[in-house]
């Protein structure tokens, strides 16, 4: 995905016309505009307002790589929400790249929502780990 940021203006204006046709063709009753998956609880902050009852490590019950797959198959035969994932912090899943690259390679639009830890603030930013993600895709990306 690109990033608006970095869109001439006339590409951006084809990029809003473009999303103004698809909300205004989209049926809610059968698929909705977005999903949110807290894809994993693990999180090293404890955050008062997270809903997603942080744990300082996975759940063992968390999907696999392939589970999380098949997940995003079932997603996209729904229709084409924007998927956006969130936990916990994602960036404490080790196959979450591939997770993302899986999801745009089927069609997604993808946004990631990681806390502001160490994970996200270390080292290249996030749209330089964004481009090097596998597959060379680029995502969205918004802090909580």
């Amino acid at each position: 995905m690109r990033e608006l940021a970095h869109l001439s203006s006339s590409q951006a204006r084809a990029e809003r016309e473009a999303h103004d046709v698809r909300l205004a063709e989209a049926d809610f009753a059968l698929a909705p505009f977005t999903l949110a998956w807290e894809i994993t609880r693990a999180c090293a902050l404890v955050c008062l307002h997270c809903r997603a009852e942080a744990q300082p490590k996975r759940d063992p019950r968390e999907l696999t790589t392939e589970e999380a797959f098949l997940l995003i198959d079932a997603i996209r035969e729904m229709g084409d929400p924007i998927l956006v994932v969130t936990g916990g912090d994602p960036m404490m899943r080790r196959d979450l790249y591939e997770i993302l690259a899986y999801a745009v390679y089927k069609g997604l639009r993808a946004a990631l929502t990681p806390t502001t830890t160490r994970l996200v603030t270390q080292g290249p930013g996030p749209g330089e780990r964004g481009r090097r993600a596998p597959g060379g895709h680029q995502y969205r990306w918004a802090h909580c």
